[in-house]
């Protein structure tokens, strides 16, 4: 079989690439604000994406400080499309503290996306209690640091 150029001058075959080469992530990113929202949309958080085939899932990604307070609590942030649970289910991160500091933490978690048709698609990050848990003081972002949302159509 032929060397398709690499590392060589003259190549016995050609290399063909149909379509995009190069991939497409979308990034929406900051250095705060802080949000003390404890139930409901961080509206600062928020991505808009544009997902090209229909069958296809988006790989999210999504960096940020967030505390939950006080000891022996729970909270969940959840990312969602257009204000809902994607269709292939929730991408949540639940949080539990069970000391009595005040603990502020940068956290990353991946989740992918199925179930969404070809469209412009608005990727948010939502908050609230860990079911069977009430009265928790969450907070995301700490001293303005830097959040992301990242999205990526994969196959």
């Amino acid at each position: 079989e032929g060397n398709v150029g690499i590392g060589t001058t003259t190549p016995g075959a050609r290399l063909t690439v149909n379509g995009s080469f190069i991939r497409a992530i979308a990034r929406a990113t900051g250095l705060g604000p802080n949000d003390g929202t404890d139930t409901g949309q961080i509206v600062s958080r928020v991505l808009s994406f544009t997902k090209t085939q229909a069958d296809t899932a988006i790989r999210v990604g999504y960096t940020d400080n967030m505390r939950v307070y006080p000891a022996y609590k729970g909270g969940r942030w959840e990312i969602r499309v257009d204000g809902v649970a994607p269709p292939g289910g929730a991408l949540i991160y639940d949080i539990y503290n069970r000391t009595s500091v005040n603990p502020h933490h940068s956290r990353t978690w991946v989740g992918y996306v199925e179930g969404l048709g070809v469209g412009t698609y608005q990727i948010q990050i939502w908050v609230g209690p860990s079911p069977g848990y009430s009265g928790v003081d969450n907070y995301t972002g700490w001293n303005n640091s830097r959040w992301t949302i990242e999205a990526e159509e994969v196959y």
